[in-house]
């Protein structure tokens, strides 16, 4: 999808807040509004000084996505893709109509790849306890990670990242993998959640090589 510019029904500069709404279908599909740059989002913007978190979903969500909903259950607090703060309130369809801003709408499956690596939706899935199992972090990334606190290291790879490692490790099985530059485990982690039974990892840390 192209970038294009889309209506703004809500401009200003006495925002105090941000607030994004959770449309959720009965069968699990979520709701989300293109944005003038390309891609998806939740639909959201500022919150007015005469508003609630939850006016202002219910109005960005009509506004945006062209949804008559109510709020339905308690907010959560998430990031955006440049670390801004936001309220996400579960909303409840009523219904539906084209979006007066002109943005196109989609209904993704918001547990399944490539929806549940999304920045806002990851957060809010796990804010519910819902984080699909295949996105859960590994057991030795949990403990590579820990440390690397523990150490203050904080070169570590990113989930994004780790993720593509394992990705990429899964798709040689028997392989002969190499890492270089391994900093506490973070990254090898990741590889050897992928790696089958008959694969062999070697890294190699700056001061010396460690077979695993």
């Amino acid at each position: 999808m192209s970038a294009q510019p889309f209506l703004n029904l809500s401009p200003g500069e006495d925002r105090i807040g941000r607030a994004s709404a959770w449309i959720e279908r009965e069968d699990g599909c979520v709701l989300m509004v293109a944005l003038n740059r390309g891609g998806w989002t939740l639909p959201g913007g500022g919150i007015h000084p005469n508003e609630t978190p939850q006016q202002a979903a219910v109005r960005e969500a009509w506004e945006e996505a062209g949804a008559h909903a109510e709020a339905s259950g308690e907010p959560f607090r998430i990031y955006g893709a440049w670390d801004e703060a936001q309220e996400c309130l579960p909303l409840r369809l009523l219904s539906i109509d084209p979006s007066p801003e002109g943005r196109p709408v989609i209904w993704i499956n918001p547990r399944a790849l490539p929806w549940a690596e999304d920045v806002q939706i990851r957060q809010v899935l796990a804010a519910r306890g819902e984080t699909p199992a295949h996105l859960a972090l590994p057991p030795r990334v949990t403990e590579a990670l820990a440390h690397a606190a523990r150490l203050g290291f904080d070169r570590s790879c990113s989930a994004e990242t780790g993720r593509l490692l394992r990705t990429l490790a899964a798709s040689r099985p028997g392989g002969k993998l190499l890492e270089l530059g391994s900093g506490v485990g973070v990254g090898a982690a990741w590889l050897l959640a992928g790696m089958n039974a008959s694969a062999r990892l070697l890294t190699r840390p700056l001061a010396k090589v460690r077979h695993i």
